[in-house]
């Protein structure tokens, strides 16, 4: 039969080692579980027994069967690198199946006069405890075997010892009162050769403390302190005088010590501490990702933030951020966390974490640092006017009704309207939008109702932003149709009105609401609705209508864009061609004056209207088209220019000159009239200019007679053809 010991590493990973004959040391790891058994059965064998030594766990009495050599396995450093938060533990299975488990928070069931404490041996029998104890120069072991009861009290009490005794970190001197009971407080794991021993006790009592320093058993030097009145004590090794012995420059790598009290009950005795020195400083922490992308928004940010990472097993991790400083414990496997709640968290902006490890002997690694970004701002977002005015019509409601908007870009957009949810992303520039179905409009309509609408927009870090909003949903057309009253005031649009633009106007439709009005070929013209139910369109400058005989229609819409019925169709007349040009030519004269008369032998069938008139004296002489001929009369003197001006009945105009150039003055009463021939005239540049006196004839010769009046009455006319 062979026997083994099985080691179960935390990380699951699983070795085993054979028992060898004799003393069999093992080092010990964080999280460690150790199994004996032998090869045959599975099982531990039996006889065995479990004992605390320091800081090392003996396992005594192992045999592979009758006539083979016991075995002893020692696990050292058990209680140095396990504690009862960063546990290893020792599982013995027996016969029927039940096992027996020893970490480092198992009690003692007694203690022996080498110094142990029994943890497992069905076959311990208690040995009775002398009236008092003696050191022999020893670190105390037999004070220990013979003060058992009290030893086991002390142990509990200590937290399981090895690692500094676990404690409440008061220290002496603190404000807060002992409890009488004999403890170790500060650290056994030390980074300088003559630390600071603390702890607590009864007020008054006296502390003694013995090192052994070479791990010989015998003590080097002996130390005594009071506890004050709050029931601490400390004792400084750099400062304090040995009752007895020396530690030269200090304590070794390793040193065992033994701390009692005497007091009113007598000597209390602890179990004896392995101090090591440690003046490695741990690694620098390493900080994991925060938030998952190491930025923090604010739903993470009123969530509280955590904070982790890994860092040496047991040891203490200061994280700062801003200002606030957490600190935590790494656990057995090295890993830590804290969590920063809302009102710590750091404002928007930059700010990087810090983290600083203390090791259990007080060495600190350098600061790990790690950089982090606090944004809890949410995203712009705007919602653009829905259906152009924020109202659905009929029309817009028969088809897909889309509602868009800008936020930041590759956010999750989610719009709520009628009930219904649909959702997108916002593209590179930040632009989105969502469209309603005819289905999903269709049973909102039917009357006025406004319909709110929520939009949110989520950007990719986390950051919600919102924007709400209402939508009047208007699908009732106007009642009536619109009724045209003018076109151009007259019905008639001529040359002048479609150059300068003219207007079209009616009644009927919706109190503000517009009037679309289609005329000939030109594009339609909109207009409002007074308060009244009348409304005008105005058609721009030389819009392009239709010449001849059209067709104006209106219609009317109300404010969400609905359309009434057309309106009957009215005719409307476009002459935009004005009447030809006509000729003129002085008349016979009449009256005691110097006369011009001018006609015209090419007055158009459909003219409205002649003005004959001169600017330079104000004179203007209308007459209808039922004159042929006309004639006007007025005193003149010097150079005159008579213009021609013809309106026909759409209003159209023509108008040509007709400059007349009399240069002689009116003849004395008994002088005979002046013969001014045409001849004479055209000859002269001071005379009549025919190039002046009325436009180019066409083919047809015109006749022109000029004629000058004396005061007398007497005339002497010549006539000349033209041609």
């Amino acid at each position: 039969m062979a026997l083994y010991i099985e080691i179960k590493a935390a990380d699951g990973a699983v070795s085993r080692t054979r028992i060898e004959p004799g003393r069999n040391r093992l080092s010990v790891r964080l999280g460690d579980t150790y199994r004996l058994y032998d090869d045959q059965t599975g099982r531990s064998p039996s006889g065995v027994a479990v004992k605390r030594l320091d800081s090392m766990l003996i396992v005594d009495g192992i045999s592979a069967g009758p006539g083979s050599e016991a075995a002893t396995v020692e696990l050292a450093d058990f209680y140095t690198v396990c504690s009862a938060g960063s546990p290893c533990q020792l599982v013995l299975d027996g016969s029927a199946g039940a096992s027996t488990v020893v970490d480092p928070g198992t009690a003692p069931i007694g203690a022996l006069a080498d110094g142990s404490f029994v943890l497992y041996d069905p076959a311990y029998q208690p040995v009775a405890a002398p009236a008092v104890a003696s050191y022999d120069g020893g670190i105390g072991r037999y004070a220990l075997y013979g003060l058992g009861g009290l030893a086991v009290v002390g142990l509990a009490a200590g937290g399981g010892g090895g690692g500094g005794g676990g404690g409440d970190n008061g220290g002496a001197g603190t404000g807060t009162a002992s409890d009488g009971t004999l403890r170790l407080t500060s650290s056994s794991s030390i980074n300088t050769r003559t630390p600071v021993l603390s702890g607590d006790g009864e007020p008054g009592a006296r502390i003694t403390v013995r090192v052994d320093s070479d791990g010989d058993g015998v003590t080097n030097a002996t130390y005594s302190t009071g506890v004050d009145e709050n029931g601490h004590w400390a004792l400084n090794l750099a400062t304090a005088t040995p009752d007895s012995g020396s530690l030269g420059s200090g304590l070794a790598n390793s040193n065992n010590v033994q701390i009692s009290q005497a007091g009113s009950a007598g000597t209390t005795n602890l179990p004896i501490v392995s101090f090591v020195f440690d003046g490695t400083a741990p690694l620098a922490a390493v900080i994991n990702t925060v938030a998952s992308d190491d930025i923090v928004n604010l739903g993470e940010k009123q969530a509280g933030v955590a904070v982790s990472g890994s860092a040496e097993a047991g040891a203490t991790v200061a994280v700062t951020w801003g200002s606030a400083v957490l600190t935590t414990t790494a656990t057995a496997a090295g890993v830590w966390t804290v969590t920063f709640p809302a009102g710590s968290v750091p404002a928007d902006g930059a700010t990087p974490l810090s983290a600083v490890v203390t090791d259990a002997a007080g060495n600190t690694s350098p600061a790990s640092t790690h950089a982090v970004q606090v944004n809890t701002a949410p995203p712009p977002l705007t919602v653009a006017t829905i259906a152009g005015n924020n109202i659905v019509n009929a029309a817009e409601a028969a088809g897909n009704v889309t509602i868009s908007g800008n936020t930041t870009a590759n956010s999750a957009v989610s719009v709520v309207w009628l009930g219904v949810t649909h959702t997108a992303t916002a593209d590179a520039s930040g632009n989105w939008n969502v469209a309603y179905t005819p289905a999903e409009i269709q049973p909102h309509t039917g009357n006025e109702n406004s319909q709110g609408y929520q939009v949110s927009a989520t950007n990719p870090i986390g950051n919600t932003g919102t924007a709400t909003g209402t939508v009047l949903i208007d699908t009732i057309a106007p009642a009536t149709a619109p009724t045209i009253t003018n076109v151009a005031t007259d019905g008639t649009i001529n040359s002048a009105e479609r150059t300068a633009g003219f207007s079209i106007g009616g009644t009927g439709g919706v109190a503000g609401g517009s009037v679309s009005v289609s005329l000939g070929g030109a594009a339609a013209v909109t207009g409002t609705v007074a308060g009244d139910g009348t409304w005008s369109v105005a058609y721009p400058a030389n819009a392009a209508v239709t010449t001849g005989t059209t067709n104006v229609v209106a219609t009317s819409y109300d404010a969400a864009g609905n359309a009434s019925a057309a309106s009957a169709p009215t005719s409307v007349t476009v002459d935009i061609t004005p009447p030809a040009v006509p000729t003129a030519a002085p008349m016979p004269p009449s009256g005691p004056q110097y006369v011009i008369a001018v006609s015209s032998t090419d007055l158009p069938a459909t003219v409205a209207t002649v003005t004959v008139y001169n600017a330079a004296v104000g004179y203007a002489t209308t007459y209808s088209t039922a004159t042929a001929s006309w004639n006007t009369t007025e005193l003149f003197t010097g150079t005159i220019a008579v213009t021609v001006q013809v309106v026909d009945p759409a209003g159209n105009i023509t108008t040509t000159p007709a400059p007349i150039i009399i240069e002689s003055s009116p003849p004395a009463a008994a002088a005979p009239p002046q013969l001014i021939t045409l001849d004479t005239l055209l000859a002269s540049d001071s005379l009549v200019d025919s190039a002046a006196s009325t436009t180019a004839p066409s083919t047809a010769a015109e006749s022109v007679t000029l004629a000058i009046i004396s005061p007398l009455d007497s005339l002497l006319a010549h006539s000349d053809r033209i041609a």
